[in-house]
């Protein structure tokens, strides 16, 4: 039952006592993983340990190919892109997560400015 003035809840018939509603805690989706066994065993949730290798090699790798152009905008720009057009080109291939992206080489500065 009600009290006076206070309105059914949302979707209650109308003299029909509704159990209280819990509030879940809040997530952060961007940080949160991606299931709950990740969460306990620190690893992605389709369980490979490989695939986090990976992503965390082809970051490392794109940190260092950015880091080269960090003292001149349009080098900074050209290494962004040469970063971009070597993710599409191993994905179009097949091989963007059999690649050992802590051994692939950082390209030469030359070879940016050539770059179109």
């Amino acid at each position: 039952p009600r009290g006076p003035g206070e309105k059914p809840a949302i979707g209650a018939a109308p003299g029909v006592q509704q159990e209280p509603f819990e509030k879940r805690p809040r997530v952060d989706v961007a940080s949160a993983p991606q299931g709950a066994s990740a969460a306990a065993a620190g690893t992605p949730s389709d369980g490979s340990a490989g695939a986090s290798a990976m992503q965390r090699g082809l970051q490392r790798w794109a940190e260092r190919v950015n880091a080269m152009g960090s003292s001149d905008a349009a080098l900074a720009k050209r290494c962004r892109e040469h970063v971009r057009r070597r993710i599409l080109k191993a994905h179009a291939d097949g091989n963007l997560h059999s690649i050992d992206w802590e051994q692939e080489p950082l390209p030469s500065k030359e070879a940016l400015g050539s770059e179109h």
